[in-house]
C-alpha cells in the first residue's frame, strides 16, 4: 500500500526544520512503537517524511503528561486506523536524527491481519514483512527486534 500525497508536504517541512534545530540541541526524545505480529510477518511503516527509505514500526512521540500505553494505542489509530491492546516489552536507547531516542517497545499479537488504513500524510507505506526477512529499518526499530525476538 504505497502513496505519494500534498498532504505529507508539512510533514516533510516540519521535520527539516526541527531536524536542524536538533543538530545543535541534541535533545532527548521519548516515544513508543508497535510490533504488530500476525503469525510470521510484523507490519513495518514507511513514514512521509525523513529518511524515507527505512522502515520502522507504527508509532511516534507522548503527548504532554501522556502515559505510554495511551501514547502507543493512540499512535497506531493514527497511523494505520486500526485498535489494538498492546503489551509492553522493552525499553531501548538510539541515537537518530541528532537525538537521543528513548524508545517503549509494545507488541500485540493479531489471528488475521486487519485491515490498514494508513495516514497519507505521514505514513508513505505499510506493509507486512516476514520476521526473518525485515527491510531496512531505524536503529530504534533494529534494537526493538532484536529486543523481542
Amino acid at each position: 500500500m504505497a502513496r505519494d500525497s500534498y498532504k505529507s508536504i508539512p510533514y516533510r517541512l516540519a521535520y527539516g526544520a526541527a531536524k536542524a534545530v536538533w543538530f545543535f540541541t541534541k535533545p532527548q526524545a521519548k516515544g513508543v512503537r508497535c510490533l504488530v505480529i500476525c503469525n510470521d510477518e510484523v507490519l513495518a511503516v514507511r513514514h512521509t517524511y525523513g529518511n524515507r527509505q527505512i522502515w520502522t514500526f507504527p508509532g511516534g512521540g507522548n503527548k504532554k503528561h501522556e502515559p505510554n500505553q495511551t501514547a502507543v494505542e493512540r499512535e497506531v489509530r493514527e497511523e494505520i486506523n486500526i485498535e489494538l491492546a498492546p503489551t509492553y516489552f522493552a525499553t531501548v536507547e538510539s541515537f537518530e536524527d541528532y537525538k537521543r531516542c528513548l524508545t517503549y517497545g509494545y507488541f500485540c499479537r493479531v489471528q488475521t491481519k486487519p485491515i490498514i488504513k494508513i495516514d497519507p500524510g505521514e505514513i508513505a507505506e505499510a506493509w507486512w514483512f516476514k520476521l526473518n526477512n525485515l527491510p531496512p529499518m531505524t536503529e530504534s526499530a533494529r534494537k526493538l527486534v532484536d529486543e523481542f525476538f
